[in-house]
């Protein structure tokens, strides 16, 4: 089945054909689509043409395959049954693709967090966790994809943390290459930066964010995957405070 103009009819009428055009989606082709955009901003991210980069940006996330991924995404991760604020969740095939049909900047705000607190790993403080809405959550993931080209182009070849297709294991090859050779470090220091999600500046994000516009502060700060990585271990900058962490 077709995933364009036929979905747009179909999510008008009744609930069960909008639940088979979900089920239906063939999402090997979203994912084509999305990473066709995805390598014409690296491209372009590579040649230092930032008049393209911002013109596919748009593009991206105003594609409706990336707006189908994007949702999908939100509702296939651990997060997917915690709600936001508002209490709403996307269950069912019908509200998923009417998610889709309804991502967009216009007008967008985004809503306030749930607030709640989950014990630290070995201790007895527990740290606050903010949870954005499945709505807030599926436009951090769209605009998330329009970032990912620009941190895979421009981070560290050595960084492996919260990156698209690396794991801890590659992290653990490259330490051995590294380390296994004669007249070799013999030594690893572990660093930990104290608070990061505490303490980061919104105002400083927005600012150094390579995508304009930015309609809410809320988009940026759970895109981990690709805006941390890219701002301490790109651009390093000197990072200001106050950012609450936030859940997936």
């Amino acid at each position: 089945m077709s995933i364009g103009a036929p979905i747009t009819l179909l999510a008008k009428e009744a609930p069960v054909n909008v639940q088979i055009a979900w089920d239906v989606i063939e999402w090997h082709r979203v994912i084509t689509n999305v990473n066709k955009l995805q390598f014409r901003i690296a491209k372009a991210v590579k040649e230092e043409k930032r008049h393209l980069v911002k013109r596919l940006q748009y593009l991206l996330k105003n594609s409706f395959f990336a707006k189908l991924l994007s949702v999908l995404k939100v509702t296939s991760n651990k997060g997917k049954r915690t709600p936001g604020i508002d209490g709403i969740l996307w269950k069912t095939s019908e509200r998923k693709l009417k998610a889709a049909l309804s991502l967009t900047n216009k007008s967008y705000k985004a809503k306030p967090l749930k607030r709640t607190f989950i014990e630290k790993k070995g201790k007895k403080k527990k740290r606050p966790l903010g949870i954005p809405t499945m709505y807030d959550r599926a436009m951090q993931a769209l605009h998330a994809l329009t970032l990912e080209p620009l941190s895979e182009i421009t981070a560290d070849r050595s960084s492996f943390g919260f990156r698209k297709f690396r794991s801890a294991n590659d992290a653990a090859e490259h330490a051995f290459n590294c380390l296994a050779l004669k007249n070799r470090a013999t030594w690893i220091l572990e660093g930990d930066i104290k608070g990061c999600f505490d303490h980061i500046n919104h105002d400083w994000l927005l600012d150094t964010i390579p995508v304009k516009p930015v309609p809410s502060t809320t988009i940026i700060i759970n895109t981990k995957s690709t805006l941390f990585d890219m701002l301490m271990t790109s651009l390093s900058l000197p990072i200001p405070k106050k950012l609450p962490k936030m859940s997936n």
